[in-house]
């Protein structure tokens, strides 16, 4: 199972019980709009998972979208600033 996958949140009522994963970044947003329409007025985020922790002495692993964003953020700081 892949660490990257996306939900659907309401910005009126939170996640549901049990979100649907999505796991290309297309189909949440194809929900998100789908929902949109269904409920007039009301916001739909899509949130993408950043990682996880598995038990409870376990440390934190990254997940690829997160991974990315560290790689992105060290190639901005090794820049020379003019």
């Amino acid at each position: 199972m892949s660490d990257l996958f996306y939900i659907v949140v309401s910005d009126e009522r939170g996640p549901s019980s049990y979100p649907h994963r999505h796991y290309t970044l297309t189909a949440a947003q194809t929900e998100a709009k789908r929902l949109a329409r269904e409920n007039r007025g009301v916001k739909f985020f899509v949130m993408a998972s950043l990682g996880h922790a598995f038990e409870a002495d376990a440390g934190w692993e990254d997940g690829a979208m997160l991974r990315e964003i560290h790689r992105l953020r060290k190639i901005n700081e090794d820049e020379i600033p003019f």
